[in-house]
């Protein structure tokens, strides 16, 4: 049996795009064929994930073409139509194809195109033919429309945030591909939009989606059940569908109602929602905070302050300086910050060499919302060429490259500085610079969420941060257009019910 693997994958905040522009064609990393192997075999990624599955299921993978980007402005049309190029001419290139796993984000956004995934599954499907099955992966923050359910003959969203189960939905693709294929036996999607933006969608024991990833795990216990799943959605996207999907995938040959078990998981993701949305306070109380949580977390126990109003992982730019600024203005003689992107800063350091000493201005650049340059003199620490593996499960033994990086000494504040920007989630991120998290009495890190896949095991206490900034909490922000009716909390949507709803049917 032969099984296609490839996708285009990138989270589109299309707010930020006013800014920088749309996104071209090499802010993708693209691997293809004996390359795609060579880059995630081994890792806890998606394609890493079904490689290894179709090792053990004695099938052979066929490595298409994999573009990924980091989160970012809308996708230009050019390298939109560049890329999905390359992955539909290596399907008609190679040869008939039993099954096909498609690793996806579902947040995507090119010009013209509300919905890239979508898009791309339509051109797909028309060229591999209604009988072959497909299989896509997609980020949990997915906002895939409801009409993908009539192309993919499977959609598995992760189900934890952070991702740290990329590798094992990978497997599950692959190993439910061959199945679907071996079978010729299409299961029954049925897809609910919730009209719900969620910012508070962190599922570790505790946390308010937590229960409702019991409630799908609860549901897939049923006979006949093969997924049940909650895409969040992405909040920083101005596009038809915003919001929750809420999908339920059964056997066609099984007991299992799939609509009236999507309405039901629906139904609780609409009482639950008041929970899932989060609140945070601006860069002065949180720095104010996160000293006092300081003084009694207990030495190599930091605070991580989360800045997640700049967060690289939201596509945010990653330079913005407020909870810089805080810090130097509280005198904080004990701090991280990882990761503030200035590429220009970084060459500095660079061309003056660990040890010296320079006169910079630091971020602030990228944008009216990210606090402008603080001038600063600095002591560089130490330099390095920005590349990283990860150690942690979420995508544990992938590379990564932030681009040229330098450590920076700022009055008992250091900084570490980048060319690209980049969500700071792993602890590998600060050890290339030879220092690690416990050393410091406050680590920032912008990120949201997903820091705490390498950081909370070491944390005393954990901040956020909401400081202005293209990733913000602060969800009255951001226009929506795109939608007729925006999504609650800007708008209470007090009559909505799921039940009054008739979900999307596949199969």
């Amino acid at each position: 049996m032969r099984v296609g693997i490839g996708g285009v994958f990138q989270e589109t905040n299309t707010y930020v795009t006013e800014w920088t522009g749309a996104g071209s064609v090499d802010r993708f990393v693209v691997t293809a064929h004996r390359d795609m192997i060579d880059a995630y075999q081994g890792s806890l990624t998606e394609i890493g994930g079904a490689l290894a599955a179709a090792s053990d299921l004695g099938v052979q993978a066929i490595p298409l073409t994999f573009a990924i980007a980091t989160p970012g402005p809308t996708v230009s049309a050019g390298a939109y139509a560049e890329l999905s190029g390359r992955l539909l001419g290596d399907i008609a290139a190679s040869g008939p194809l039993d099954a096909l796993v498609l690793v996806l984000h579902g947040a995507g956004v090119a010009q013209d195109i509300d919905s890239l995934e979508l898009d791309l599954l339509r051109r797909v499907r028309a060229t591999v033919g209604p009988a072959v099955p497909i299989v896509a992966t997609l980020d949990l923050h997915s906002t895939l429309p409801s009409a993908a359910a009539d192309l993919a003959d499977l959609l598995l969203p992760y189900h934890h945030y952070p991702h740290t189960d990329m590798a094992e939905r990978g497997r599950e693709a692959m190993e439910r591909a061959v199945n679907l294929a071996a079978e010729r036996r299409t299961p029954i999607t049925a897809i609910v939009h919730v009209p719900l933006i969620v910012t508070a969608g962190a599922t570790a024991p505790g946390e308010p989606m937590a229960e409702l990833l019991e409630a799908c795990q609860r549901i897939e216990e049923a006979e006949g059940v093969i997924d049940a799943s909650i895409q969040h959605g992405f909040p920083f996207s101005d596009v038809e569908e915003a919001g929750v999907h809420v999908g339920v995938s059964v056997d066609p040959a099984g007991p299992a109602d799939a609509q009236a078990l999507a309405a039901e998981l629906a139904a609780l993701v609409w009482e639950r929602r008041d929970a899932l949305v989060k609140n945070a306070v601006g860069a002065e109380e949180a720095v104010a905070e996160a000293i006092a949580l300081a003084r009694t977390a207990g030495t190599g126990r930091p605070v991580i302050l989360s800045d997640s109003s700049d967060n690289p992982g939201g596509g945010a730019p990653g330079d913005g300086t407020h909870i810089l600024r805080a810090l130097m203005a509280a005198n904080v003689s004990s701090a991280l910050i990882a990761a503030l992107t200035d590429g220009a800063a970084v060459a500095q350091a660079h061309a003056a060499g660990a040890g010296a000493m320079i006169d910079i201005d630091l971020g602030g650049r990228m944008g009216p919302l990210q606090g402008g340059p603080v001038a600063c003199r600095a002591m560089v620490k130490a330099v390095t060429d920005g590349r990283w593996v990860a150690t942690t499960p979420m995508g544990r033994g992938a590379s990564y490259d932030m681009g040229p990086t330098a450590l920076l000494g700022v009055d008992g504040i250091d900084l570490i500085v980048c060319t690209e920007p980049t969500q700071v989630f792993d602890p590998a991120v600060l050890a290339i610079h030879g220092v690690t998290a416990t050393q410091y009495d406050i680590v920032v890190l912008k990120s949201s969420t997903h820091f705490r896949a390498g950081f909370e095991a070491v944390a005393g206490a954990i901040v956020t941060a909401d400081a202005p900034g293209v990733t913000s909490l602060d969800l009255s922000a951001y226009p929506r257009q795109a939608t007729a009716r925006p999504p609650y909390p800007l708008d209470d949507h007090a009559d909505w019910s799921p039940y009054d709803v008739a979900p999307v049917h596949h199969g």
